[in-house]
């Protein structure tokens, strides 16, 4: 495609594509609290999916090298900054205290050959494998970091509270990932809803009893002979 008629990350018809990994990877901790902040911003009308969006893709090339979670944690950061919530130093201070806080003391193991004691009634001496540090795991990416202290500038600032995060957190491990199979299930087994959702999806959807954390209009496109998605 030609890059000067491009509109942004997002305008990629037509492009060649590796294969897509569908496989569930889970999400981590610090993956689960960036996207709790993420929604609890935009269920409490703080700042807008789309404005989100729109951040994101303005990283222009930088787009395709973050994963998914990073990129919407930066552009809620940009997003925030742009519309002065807070101050660059603010977020700088703020970003220092979630690390500070962050930071675990490094403890010197004790020497194996001067730990002596019974076993069963007889002397036991450890050995260097009787021990072992866990540097296996990795620690949080830089972004949670900022996600952090996002999380608290808004939250001193009465926009959003530590409740709503976690509230959000819990409901998308919970509640989110059973709604799209709801509508479609019922979709599949009700004519009536079917037409419904076609003519006037996000009413339909309330209808069924679930709630939207999205403000922008839903649009179902059925497949058809001449539609495949």
């Amino acid at each position: 495609m030609d890059q000067d008629l491009k509109m942004g990350p997002h305008d990629v018809g037509g492009e060649f594509s590796d294969p897509i990994d569908t496989s569930d990877g889970g999400m981590t901790h610090w993956e689960k609290f960036s996207n709790g902040v993420r929604i609890a911003v935009s269920a409490r009308k703080v700042i807008t999916l789309d404005e989100l969006r729109l951040s994101a893709e303005s990283f222009g090339d930088e787009y395709f090298k973050m994963p998914y979670f990073e990129r919407n944690g930066l552009a809620l950061v940009h997003r925030c900054l742009e519309r002065k919530l807070f101050t660059e130093e603010e977020l700088k201070l703020a970003r220092a205290q979630a690390e500070k806080e962050f930071e675990v003391p490094l403890i010197d193991l004790p020497n194996p050959e001067s730990i002596t004691h019974l076993h069963d009634g007889e002397e036991h001496h450890h050995h260097d494998n009787d021990f072992q540090e866990d540097e296996a795991g990795e620690g949080p990416p830089s972004y949670y970091f900022d996600m952090l202290a996002v999380a608290k500038l808004l939250v001193d600032r009465d926009l959003i509270t530590m409740q709503n995060v976690l509230q959000k957190i819990e409901q998308f491990d919970n509640v989110f990932p059973t709604r799209g199979i709801a509508v479609v299930a019922k979709a599949w087994t009700d004519s009536e809803f079917r037409e419904y959702l076609i003519r006037d999806a996000k009413n339909a959807i309330i209808d069924m009893g679930l709630k939207l954390e999205s403000f922008a209009e839903i649009i179902c496109m059925p497949q058809s002979d001449q539609t495949h998605h």
